[in-house]
């Protein structure tokens, strides 16, 4: 436990992290973690407190000390079957609760392939737009589906369009809070590149964060 809070050194005042362990293992990383480090939930029930077995409602997350949750990641959407309606249930609990909201947003390859990369995310966002959520507890995590790996300038590119998006179809001074992280492949080699763009606030990253490379973005 010493060892891995000796390792998470950096600057809080420029950088937040937010770990997502499976909800089983929550109490045990809670007691590893330094408490500068911050909860997230995997996923959440679309429904609220009731009986529905098996589901894990934003209210008990909640009450577990959890405040972030991690919603719309694409194998979520892929081999559960999260629709944008459920999603937007999802959402809705979260913020009930008072909960922050990382929400995941990206194309598939064949529309990535046929230049209607932007048009796939503008949907999804939309999407939440006419739900009026509360974009101040809204992350955006920019998780696109492709054959190839995207490179910086692909990405930046995005970023930048949904920054755009947020100035025009939320508010100018929305647009300039908001966090717009790539949930993408990263490497130690090229982390530093990315977090150089103007628009690419941070990372959703997968098992590449065990990795202590990324202790010199501190």
């Amino acid at each position: 436990g010493d060892v891995y809070k000796r390792q998470l050194s950096y600057n809080e005042s420029t950088i937040e992290v937010i770990t997502a362990p499976p909800l089983v293992h929550i109490p045990s990383t809670k007691a590893l973690l330094t408490s500068k480090v911050l909860l997230a939930a995997q996923n959440i029930s679309a429904y609220p407190k009731g009986a529905f077995t098996g589901e894990v409602n934003a209210e008990s997350v909640k009450d577990f000390g959890i405040d972030w949750v991690i919603i719309g990641h694409s194998e979520r959407r892929t081999l559960f079957q999260d629709t944008d309606d459920k999603l937007g249930l999802k959402v809705d609990e979260a913020i009930k609760q008072g909960m922050n909201v990382i929400l995941c947003i990206g194309e598939k390859p064949e529309e990535r392939e046929s230049g209607k990369a932007w048009q796939s995310v503008e949907k999804q966002l939309l999407f939440f737009l006419d739900r009026k959520v509360d974009w101040k507890k809204i992350v955006i995590a920019y998780e696109p589906i492709t054959k190839v790996t995207l490179t910086i300038e692909q990405v930046e590119e995005m970023a930048e369009q949904i920054r755009k998006w947020v100035q025009e179809k939320v508010t100018p001074e929305q647009a300039e809070i908001t966090r717009i992280i790539y949930a993408g492949p990263v490497t130690e080699g090229n982390c530093k590149l990315f977090m150089m763009q103007k628009n690419i606030d941070g990372f959703l990253l997968g098992e590449e964060a065990l990795s202590v490379s990324y202790t010199h973005l501190r």
